[in-house]
C-alpha cells in the first residue's frame, strides 16, 4: 500500500469527522505502547506456560513437524495433521498451522516458551490490524484505541490465545483482517488484478488456517450493502472486473471445500452429535449464549462435552433462546441506518459463526476459541459506541472505556492462569461442569495419576467407574479406561488383587485397548518375572503397535531375559514411534554402553539431553560418554 493509514476513507466523506485530541504521531504512540503494555501484563505470563491438552497429539507427538521435508505432505496427507496416529480422531484440515508449527520447531524445538511468545506476538498483530480498521471504519481515534484494546484482552479469547492449539484461530483471522482491511481500502477505487489477485490469495491462505475463514466473501457482500458509503462503492468500478472478483472468490472458496473434501475424506467431521433436529435445536441455545460469552464472559470452560441436547421444539430454553435472538436481529435492523458500523459488528458475529454452527457437523456444539474470529465484529461495535458518545459526554466517556479494559484485562489474566498446564485446567474446568460431563473428569483423572497424586484420583476413579457399570450409552473403551485407572490406583497404593482383577476387567471390555496390557505387564515386572511382564507387552504392542511405552518395555524385559539383541531393536523402535520421549534415548544408550558401543550412545544422550535438560543423571552420562568415546 502506497499511502500510510489514516482514518479518513474517501467513500465516508458524508460522515463528519470526530474530534481529534492529539497530534496523529502522538495517537499511534499512544495505542501501540498501551498495546504492548497490556499485552505484557495479560499474557506474558504465558510464556511460561507447557503445552497442554491436545497441543500433546497436534505438536509433542507430530513427528511431521520435526522435518521440512514433509511440509509438502501437510496439504495431501492427513496423517501429518496429528502424532501418535490420532489424525482419524482429529480429522482437521489444517496445513497452515502445521506449517506455523514447523517453523516454530526448527527455532525451538519443543522449548513452549518460544511458542507461546509466537503465540502472543500474532494476537498483538490482530489486535492492532482490528484497530487499523476501527479507525477506517468510525474514522475515530477513540473506536480504533478502544477496538483494539478489548479485543486484545477480552477474557472469551483466553483460550485462543493461551492455547497453541488455537494457531488455526489466530492464523485465520490474521489473513481474514489483511483481506478485509484491503477490501475496505480499495473498495471505492479502481479494481487491478492485482488487487483481486491478492484479495483471493489472502482468502486461500485464511481457508488454508481453519475452515471457519470460508465465510470472507459474505463480510464483503455484508460490508458492501450496510457501511456506510454503499450506495457508492457496491461493487468494483466495471461489470469486468466486478465478475472477476466475485468469480475468483467462489473460485477460491470452492476449490478450498473440494481439496479439504478429499484431504479429510468426507465433508463434515463427524455425523450429526445428537440427530440433525436436536443438534440444530442444541445449537439455537448455543447461539445466544456464545452472545452471552462476548458480553459477560462468564463461566468460561475449555470443554463443553456436558451440554445435553434438546429434543423437542418446546423446550423452555430453546423457546426463550429462539425469542432473544429474535429480539436482538430486529433491533439490529431497526438501527442499521443510524448505526451502521455497531449493527455491521454485530452481523460480522452473526456470519462468522455460520461455520461452527454445526449445519455441517462438527464434533462439539461450541467451544470459545470459535468466538476469535466473531469477536472482531463486538470490537469494532464496542470502538464505534465509544467514539460516539465521547463526542457527547467526552472524559467521562473515556474514564468509563478505561475502566472496563481494566476489568476485562484482570479478568483475562486471571483465567489464562489455569492454562498454565492439565491439571489445573482440568482442576478448573471439573469444578464448573455438571457432574453428568465425563470428559473433563477423565483429563482430570488422568492428568492426577501422572502426577503420582493417587489419594486424590481415588474418588474421582470410583465415580468413574461406577457411572461405567450402569451407563449403557458409554462406549466399551470409556468403560475400559475408567476400569484401568481405578485399577491402577488398586495397584498403586497396595491391593495387587483388586487391581490386577479389574485390569482383566477392562480387557474384557475392549480386548483393543492396550493400556491394560502395558500395567499388567509393569506389575509382573516390578515382581521378578520378567517372562509374565514380556507376554503382556507383547499383547500391548499387538493390540497397539504404534504405542511406544509397549515397546520400550518389551526392550526392558527382553533386556533382563538375555536377549539384547531383540532388546536394541525394541528400544529402536520406541524411539521411532516417540522421538519427544527422552526416556527412549536414555533406554537405548544405556543398552548400548553395556555392549561396548559408547560413541553410538552420544547422539542419544544429546538427544536426550536436549529433550529433558533438567535431568542430571542423562547429562552426567552424556559427559561421561564423550570422555571415554574414544
Amino acid at each position: 500500500m502506497s499511502e500510510p493509514f489514516e482514518d479518513v476513507v474517501n467513500v465516508d466523506s458524508a460522515i463528519p469527522p470526530r474530534p481529534q485530541l492529539a497530534s496523529p504521531r502522538r495517537r499511534l504512540a499512544l495505542w501501540i505502547l498501551l498495546s504492548v503494555a497490556l499485552t505484557v501484563a495479560v499474557w506474558g505470563q504465558t510464556l511460561r506456560f507447557g503445552f497442554v491438552w491436545d497441543d500433546t497429539y497436534f505438536i509433542v507427538r507430530n513427528t511431521a513437524l520435526r522435518d521440512w521435508r514433509q511440509a509438502p505432505a501437510y496439504f495431501y496427507d492427513r496423517d501429518t495433521s496429528a502424532g501418535a496416529n490420532r489424525a482419524d480422531e482429529f480429522l482437521v484440515f489444517r496445513p497452515l498451522r502445521n506449517l506455523s508449527y514447523a517453523a516454530d520447531y526448527s527455532v525451538a524445538g519443543l522449548d513452549p516458551r518460544w511458542w507461546h511468545a509466537h503465540h502472543v506476538m500474532l494476537h498483538l498483530v490482530n489486535a492492532l490490524l482490528v484497530g487499523w480498521i476501527a479507525g477506517r471504519l468510525s474514522r475515530s481515534w477513540i473506536a480504533r484505541l478502544v477496538a483494539s484494546l478489548l479485543f486484545l484482552v477480552h477474557p472469551a479469547l483466553t483460550e485462543a490465545v493461551a492455547w497453541v492449539k488455537c494457531r488455526d484461530d489466530l492464523l485465520a483471522a490474521f489473513w481474514t483482517l489483511l483481506a478485509f482491511g484491503a477490501w475496505l481500502r480499495w473498495r471505492a477505487e479502481p479494481w487491478t488484478w492485482r488487487r483481486i489477485t491478492a484479495l483471493a490469495g489472502a482468502y486461500g491462505l485464511a481457508c488454508l488456517a481453519k475452515d471457519q475463514a470460508i465465510i470472507l466473501p459474505l463480510l464483503f457482500a455484508a460490508g458492501g450493502a450496510w457501511l456506510p458509503g454503499a450506495a457508492h462503492i457496491a461493487a468494483p468500478a466495471s461489470p469486468r472486473t466486478r465478475v472477476a472478483l466475485w468469480t475468483s472468490l467462489a473460485a477460491v472458496g470452492v476449490g478450498y471445500l473440494a481439496w479439504r473434501h478429499g484431504f479429510m475424506g468426507r465433508t463434515s467431521q463427524t455425523d450429526y452429535l445428537a440427530g440433525f433436529l436436536p443438534t440444530m435445536l442444541t445449537m439455537v441455545r448455543v447461539a445466544l449464549l456464545y452472545l452471552h460469552l462476548l458480553v459477560v464472559p462468564h463461566p468460561l470452560l475449555a470443554d463443553y462435552s456436558g451440554m445435553l441436547p434438546s429434543q423437542s421444539p418446546l423446550d423452555p430454553r430453546v423457546v426463550s433462546s429462539a425469542i432473544t435472538l429474535i429480539l436482538v436481529a430486529t433491533l439490529v435492523w431497526r438501527a442499521r441506518v443510524r448505526q451502521p458500523v455497531i449493527t455491521f459488528g454485530i452481523l460480522w458475529i452473526a456470519i462468522a459463526l455460520l461455520p461452527v454452527s454445526n449445519l455441517v457437523p462438527m464434533m462439539q456444539y461450541l467451544a470459545e476459541r470459535f468466538l476469535y474470529l466473531p469477536l472482531i465484529g463486538l470490537a469494532w461495535a464496542a470502538g464505534d459506541l465509544a467514539a460516539r458518545q465521547a463526542e457527547r459526554r467526552g472524559p467521562v466517556v473515556l474514564l468509563a472505556s478505561a475502566a472496563v479494559l481494566v476489568a476485562a484485562a484482570l479478568l483475562a489474566h486471571q483465567r489464562a492462569a489455569v492454562w498454565r498446564d492439565d491439571l489445573p485446567l482440568f482442576e478448573a474446568t471439573v469444578r464448573d461442569t455438571p457432574d453428568h460431563a465425563l470428559r473433563p473428569r477423565r483429563n482430570l483423572l488422568a492428568a492426577l495419576l501422572s502426577r503420582g497424586h493417587v489419594a486424590q484420583a481415588r474418588p474421582l476413579a470410583e465415580q468413574l467407574w461406577a457411572r461405567a457399570q450402569h451407563d449403557s450409552t458409554l462406549s466399551p473403551r470409556a468403560r475400559a479406561e475408567y476400569a484401568h485407572h481405578l485399577a491402577l490406583i488398586d495397584l498403586r497404593t497396595g491391593q495387587p488383587d483388586a487391581g490386577r482383577a479389574l485390569m482383566s476387567r477392562a480387557i474384557d471390555l475392549d480386548p483393543t485397548y492396550a493400556e491394560p496390557y502395558l500395567a499388567l505387564g509393569i506389575d509382573a515386572g516390578s515382581r521378578g518375572d520378567a517372562a509374565a511382564a514380556l507376554s503382556w507387552f507383547d499383547r500391548a504392542a499387538a493390540a497397539s503397535p504404534d504405542l511406544a511405552a509397549a515397546h520400550a518395555n518389551r526392550g526392558v524385559a527382553l533386556r533382563e531375559l538375555g536377549r539384547v539383541d531383540d532388546a536394541e531393536q525394541a528400544f529402536r523402535q520406541a524411539v521411532r514411534l516417540a522421538p519427544d520421549d527422552p526416556m527412549a534415548y536414555k533406554s537405548l544408550a544405556a543398552l548400548l554402553w553395556s555392549r561396548g558401543q559408547i560413541a553410538q550412545t552420544i547422539p542419544l544422550y544429546a538427544e536426550a539431553a536436549r529433550l529433558w535438560p533438567d535431568d542430571p543423571d542423562i547429562r552426567h552420562w552424556l559427559a561421561e560418554a564423550r570422555q571415554a568415546a574414544p
